[in-house]
């Protein structure tokens, strides 16, 4: 099951709140610009354009949640919103 969440406030959210990154919901929305960082590469920004919970993207017995980045060279990448780091 993959729900996505898109221009959902975070009052809105309605995630099972057993998904791993569940607990960030609150500080996450819709067109926040956030940052993050490969191993070995500089840090990239890009804008959140969606959030999902996803239960079968890592594991087959826990969910996630995700969120689509819109990067600023204008590739979509979906990232663990473990991951991320709100700069705006």
């Amino acid at each position: 099951m993959c729900l996505q969440l898109c221009g959902m406030g975070s009052k809105d959210k309605k995630m099972n709140k057993n998904y791993f990154g569940s607990r960030l919901l609150n500080k996450f929305s819709v067109g926040d610009l956030v940052s993050w960082k490969d191993l070995g590469e500089d840090k990239k920004y890009g804008f959140i354009i969606s959030l999902y919970e996803d239960e079968k993207h890592l594991s087959d017995d826990r969910g996630f949640i995700f969120a689509k980045i819109q990067n600023t060279s204008g590739k979509k990448e979906l990232i663990m919103l473990s991951c991320l780091t709100k700069e705006s």
